[in-house]
């Protein structure tokens, strides 16, 4: 949560052609219910989104040789074959 209200904080001196969401949902332990319920909603409403970033499982690697003022995000990417929506 402390990185989505950085990123908040971050962004918020920025204007952007779209709404973002910060959005922290419970159940994520218990088969993702809280990201699937907000999914199930904002489809069944229309809503238009173009991206997501999860910021699951934040740490600091400490090693010898890591920048200490870089942040990695680790991501899928866009697939390169169609797939079946996962919220469907």
């Amino acid at each position: 949560m402390a990185v989505s209200l950085e990123s908040a904080r971050a962004l918020s001196k920025l204007k952007f052609r779209a709404t973002v969401i910060f959005l922290t949902v419970a159940g994520e332990e218990q088969r993702l219910d809280g990201a699937k319920h907000f999914a199930q909603m904002a489809k069944e409403a229309g809503w238009n989104i173009e991206a997501v970033l999860d910021d699951d499982i934040v740490g600091g690697d400490k090693s010898p040789g890591q920048q200490a003022d870089v942040i990695r995000v680790f991501s899928e990417g866009l697939p390169s074959a169609p797939t079946r929506n996962r919220c469907g």
